[in-house]
């Protein structure tokens, strides 16, 4: 419990530190990120509850538990934060529908947020969790993004990737004159 203490604590100071105003003050080890609205973070005491509370509010269409969309979002304006809270969230799904949200959400914005410092903490979870991997690659990365070469070798090593890139349209397609495009 005392991880879950620390790991709060220096979440809420990076947090009042990036935007004092939005974060209100909080006792040691209660986590009260700000508004009103995000008052339930009070009872909540590990990325584990966040992570099953954003699943929640993926369950129910968008309109229950919205805080914890924010909690996660506030959550990845730092590379440590955001890694935490990555690895909770994929650990946390039961299905592939909610690693596909997971990927497509929190761990595309990470990426793009931070790239190069926060994939190696991801690879190294990716060690030991195949549902860290499975998010992982369903990220979508442009080829201009600084960390897509170092998440394309990942995929290739977790054989996600094959010889060529990966399209929407896998099944069937081939490139044709060098254009991505189907063919008929």
């Amino acid at each position: 419990m005392k991880e879950s203490k620390d790991f709060i604590e220096t979440l809420e100071r990076e947090l009042r530190r990036k935007d004092p105003g939005k974060f209100a003050a909080s006792t040691a080890g209660e986590c009260c990120l700000g508004a009103p609205e995000l008052l339930p973070m009070r009872a909540l005491k590990t990325p584990d509850d966040i992570a099953k509370a954003y699943l929640r509010y993926y369950h129910s269409e968008f309109t229950a538990e919205k805080w914890a969309s924010d909690a996660v979002g506030d959550m990845l304006t730092t590379p440590e934060a955001g890694v935490v809270i990555c690895i909770a969230l994929a650990n946390a799904c039961d299905a592939n529908n909610e690693l596909s949200f997971v990927a497509a959400g929190p761990y595309e914005n990470l990426l793009r947020g931070f790239g190069p410092a926060v994939l190696p903490s991801l690879m190294k979870a990716a060690e030991t969790s195949e549902k860290v991997r499975v998010a992982l690659s369903g990220v979508w990365l442009r080829a201009d993004d600084p960390v897509y070469p170092a998440w394309q070798q990942a995929m290739v090593q977790y054989g996600f990737w094959s010889h060529r890139p990966m399209s929407p349209l896998d099944r069937g397609w081939e490139p044709k004159d060098n254009k991505d495009e189907c063919n008929p």
